[in-house]
Parts: structure tokens; C-alpha cells; sequence
């Protein structure tokens, strides 16, 4: 097969993510046991470690993430304090699923844990948006596919059990808040990559 991140920006790009929304439900729904939780507290964690790295070497965004930060801890606090926990992938984006004409494959299950499910879909809209900015110099140019993945996932969890733990609205603004974080995330990624390196102003000014 060959990674969905090639098929993204090809016509077919939007009726893929009724594909990408049914594996996330297949994945959330297994039975599957682990010991190894991640909540929202441990994504603030992960921000508060990443991103003073990057202004070690570009000081001068130094007062721009520290206000980004504090945005994403209220952006955090904002949500539900008990969200429903599954098995997710945590690493869930294009990258991670091959396409082999009709079949797909999730690989790449190392962060495998219980969590938010929609941190596996904000994930994976987050890194439209980058892809979408590195490959087309259009931070929108692929925004159709963001907005059919949200609501094909949002369609199948209102028609399973996750319905009676979660309200639409709810997992709205959670995959919403995850992209943001996985957004600001990004700003470390980019920094660490150093052909992604161009692209960090204009991480950072969506942020």
C-alpha cells in the first residue's frame, strides 16, 4: 500500500476521510487492555516540555508561545473533566494508514492508550491543516476534508454507545481543542525538522 498522506490532496481526498472515521471507530471500540492512560493534563505536559525549545533558539517568540501556552491550558480547562476514554492511537494522522486499493492498514501502535477519542481525530485534522500549509502554501486548502472527517466521526459515535457518555456538542469542541493543541504542538515539530523549519512563522501565527 502506500500512505494516505499522498491521497490527501487527490480527488478523492474527501471521500477518503469516510474511510479514515470508520478505522478510528473500529480502533476506539476494541476491547483491546492497557494500562497506559493519556489526558489532557499530559498533553499540557507535553507542550510545557516541547515548545521552550524552540524559543532557546528564536528568543524573540519567547513572549508569543508562553501566551500560546497559557491559551492552551484555558482551551483545556474549557473541557469536561471526566470525557469518556477508549482505546486510541495517539499518533493518528495520514502517515499511519496505508492504502492498498480497497483495504486499509493503522500501523504503528507504540503510544496505544487509553483516552479522549477525540484526540486521535483532532490529531489527524491538525496535521491536514500542516500538510495542507507545507505542500500548498494554503493553510484552508484542504479544509473540505477536515470538515467531512469531523463529521463522519461525530455521525458514527452518535450512533454507538459513546453516545450515552458524550453529547455532540461536546466531542465537537474536544476534537476542536485537540487540533489546537496538536496545532501548537507543531511548532516544536517544525522547529526539530529542519526542512519544516520555513514553516514555523506560519505555525505559529495560526496558533
Amino acid at each position: 500500500g502506500v500512505e494516505l498522506t499522498a491521497q490527501l490532496g487527490q480527488e478523492n481526498g474527501v471521500e477518503l476521510m469516510s474511510h479514515v472515521s470508520a478505522i478510528a471507530r473500529k480502533l476506539h471500540a476494541l476491547p483491546i487492555q492497557t494500562s497506559k492512560v493519556h489526558t489532557l493534563t499530559d498533553e499540557l505536559r507535553i507542550l510545557h516540555k516541547q515548545l521552550p525549545l524552540v524559543w532557546q533558539q528564536h528568543p524573540e517568540w519567547r513572549s508569543r508561545i508562553t501566551r500560546i501556552l497559557k491559551s492552551c491550558e484555558a482551551l483545556a480547562a474549557s473541557l469536561p473533566s471526566h470525557p469518556p476514554h477508549v482505546g486510541i492511537h495517539r499518533d493518528f494522522y495520514s502517515d499511519q494508514i496505508l492504502v492498498d486499493r480497497n483495504r486499509f492498514w493503522l500501523v504503528d501502535f507504540d503510544l496505544y492508550c487509553q483516552g479522549h477519542p477525540a484526540l486521535d481525530i483532532g490529531n489527524f485534522i491538525a496535521h491536514i491543516t500542516e500538510q495542507s500549509l507545507r505542500e500548498k502554501q494554503n493553510l484552508t486548502a484542504m479544509v473540505d476534508r477536515e470538515t467531512a472527517l469531523k463529521k463522519s466521526f461525530i455521525n458514527l459515535c452518535l450512533n454507538s454507545s459513546l453516545s450515552k457518555q458524550i453529547s455532540k456538542t461536546e466531542l465537537e469542541q474536544a476534537i476542536d481543542a485537540y487540533a489546537v493543541l496538536t496545532l501548537a504542538l507543531h511548532i516544536y515539530i517544525s522547529h526539530r525538522i529542519p526542512e519544516r523549519n520555513g514553516f514555523n512563522p506560519a505555525i505559529l501565527d495560526l496558533c
